[in-house]
């Protein structure tokens, strides 16, 4: 199972110098010594150089242990196995390296030996190089760990090929060959519509993170902002209330909100859907029809923006009913929306900003706007 030069030194050699016998068990002399290794025990040039030795008993390092001390540091002989293995004959890096350089073993540094193997605690546990019955394991025994096995998949593994793993999805990799980003789930996964060079704006934890069991998401709080904390845009100044017209809206004015990351209309659409069916009712108030046009990115016939059949008659020079997403680009100021006055027939034109809290509550006495009541679908009456 392992190549001679496998194994670093263990230091079997025989006495180096005449002992006297104390207890019956030690070398009288040098050639009694040799007499129980030969010569070469010690030479990884040699035929007899000991790793043969151990792998021909069956591992059974008890055994040198009886001599050279339960610890490897002497005992008996005062021959210690530790200057050539600082951890100790038994340690793993001994018999192979960790991870071994075989197979894919190094492509798979970041993970425990416990993700596929079972991991002994010594290297006499049954399962590792012995059955329960003491019969040898001529090659090491593959039971998948938490992480090959999260969402309750069964994988397989045939001697060359893994199967059904969660971590390669549902690709079957070669364990001589290499795992590249898209042939574990596709660049972008069928369910990211046209994502494929967006991944980092909703899976921000990188390498370190990967493949861990776990789907991480955003900044893993749960909300919109978890993978849209700066959306960009106009978005601050309407769900902040920046423009100080209104209060702070919610993405349900413009958006669907989805139940989960995964439900229909969110992350299998190119781009975030604006206006869609179901939601924007007060950008729709009073008939209004609100649109985005993503070429020009402007929105039209938006309520709050003096859409609406209320404000069909306004025809005030000052109103702007399509306006640019672009931050700066103008949009959400008095007047830009309805007249002040409106000139709809129905406001006087020499009406000033004091005379509008005699009709409405969204102003006060001294003419400054009361955003809580103002844009939120009701004319309000004195």
């Amino acid at each position: 199972m392992f190549a001679r030069r496998a194994m670093t030194l263990l230091l079997l050699a025989g006495c180096s110098s005449p002992r006297p016998v104390d207890d019956g068990r030690r070398c009288p002399t040098e050639a009694a010594c040799t007499t129980v290794h030969p010569p070469g025990i010690a030479d990884p040039d040699s035929p007899d150089f000991h790793a043969g030795l151990v792998v021909s008993t069956g591992y059974r390092l008890d055994t040198c242990a009886q001599c050279h001390g339960a610890d490897f540091a002497g005992g008996l002989t005062g021959k210690s196995c530790l200057g050539c293995h600082e951890q100790g004959p038994t340690a793993c890096t001994v018999c192979h390296g960790q991870p071994p350089a075989t197979g894919a073993h190094q492509g798979h540094t970041r993970y425990d030996c416990s993700q596929c193997h079972v991991k002994p605690a010594s290297y006499t546990d049954v399962g590792h190089l012995f059955n329960a019955d003491g019969s040898s394991i001529p090659k090491a025994q593959i039971t998948f760990g938490a992480i090959a096995t999260t969402g309750g998949v069964k994988p397989g593994w045939d001697g060359a090929t893994c199967t059904n793993t969660y971590c390669h999805g549902a690709s079957t990799p070669a364990w001589a060959g290499t795992a590249v980003c898209g042939t574990c789930h596709d660049v972008p996964p069928a369910s990211h519509a046209g994502r494929n060079t967006q991944c980092s704006l909703c899976h921000p934890s990188g390498e370190a993170r990967h493949v861990d069991g776990k789907l991480d998401i955003g900044d893993g709080s749960g909300t919109c902002l978890a993978c849209h904390p700066s959306p960009g845009g106009a978005h601050a100044s309407h769900t902040q209330a920046l423009h100080r017209l209104a209060p702070a809206l919610g993405c349900i004015e413009c958006h669907a909100v989805p139940a989960s990351v995964d439900s229909p209309g969110h992350i299998d659409q190119p781009d975030a859907m604006v206006f869609p069916p179901n939601t924007s009712a007060r950008a729709r108030t009073d008939g209004a029809s609100p649109s985005w046009d993503a070429t020009t990115t402007t929105c039209a016939g938006v309520y709050c923006h003096g859409g609406g059949a209320g404000l069909a008659a306004d025809h005030a020079p000052s109103v702007v009913r399509t306006l640019s997403w672009a931050v700066g680009a103008g949009g959400a100021v008095c007047g830009a929306c309805h007249g002040i006055p409106p000139a709809d027939g129905v406001h006087a034109a020499t009406l000033q900003l004091t005379d509008c809290h005699d009709c409405h509550r969204t102003v006060d006495a001294s003419g400054a706007l009361l955003p809580a009541t103002h844009l939120n679908g009701i004319v309000d009456g004195p």
